[in-house]
C-alpha cells in the first residue's frame, strides 16, 4: 500500500529520533550503573543498583522502542488508527512532563526542551497517522 510521502517522511523522522532517544537512555543508565560498580560493594547491592538503574531507564527507552516499532509498521504498511491513537497517549506524558519542567524551572533547561520537542513531535506523528487513515491509496 502506498500513502502520504510525507507520513512516510515524518515516520522516518520519528524511527530515527526513537532509535536516538533508546540508545541516548541505555547509555545514561548504564553510565548511572557504573558509579555504584566502585567502593566493593556486594553482588546483591550491584544487583539493586542494576534494577534501580535499568528500571528507571526503562520509562524512557520502552515507550521509545514501542514508538520505533509503531513508526516501521508505518513505513512497512498502511497507517493504522490504533497507531496513531497510541503514538498521541504516548506523547502526552512527555509534553506534560516538559512543561511542568518548565514551570517548576527544573535544572536542566535544555533537556526539559529537547523533550517538549519530542513529545510534540510524536504528538504531531499521532495526529498526522490518525489523519491519514481515511486517504490510503491502493
Amino acid at each position: 500500500m502506498y500513502h502520504n510521502k510525507s507520513l512516510r517522511i515524518y515516520s522516518l523522522m520519528i524511527l530515527i529520533t526513537t532509535a536516538l532517544v533508546i540508545g541516548a537512555s541505555l547509555i545514561a543508565s548504564a553510565y548511572i550503573f557504573t558509579g555504584f560498580l566502585g567502593g566493593g560493594r556486594s553482588w546483591i547491592a550491584i544487583m539493586q543498583a542494576f534494577i534501580v538503574c535499568f528500571g528507571l531507564g526503562a520509562m524512557f527507552y520502552l515507550p521509545a522502542a514501542i514508538l520505533f516499532l509503531m513508526a516501521r509498521n508505518i513505513l512497512r504498511s498502511s497507517p493504522k488508527k490504533s497507531i496513531g491513537v497510541a503514538a498521541i497517549i504516548i506523547s502526552i506524558p512527555l509534553w506534560v512532563y516538559g512543561i511542568f519542567g518548565l514551570a517548576l524551572h527544573l535544572p536542566f533547561l535544555l533537556l526539559t526542551v529537547i523533550i517538549i520537542v519530542y513529545g510534540l513531535l510524536v504528538l504531531g506523528w499521532g495526529i498526522c497517522v490518525f489523519m491519514q487513515t481515511k486517504r490510503v491509496i491502493v
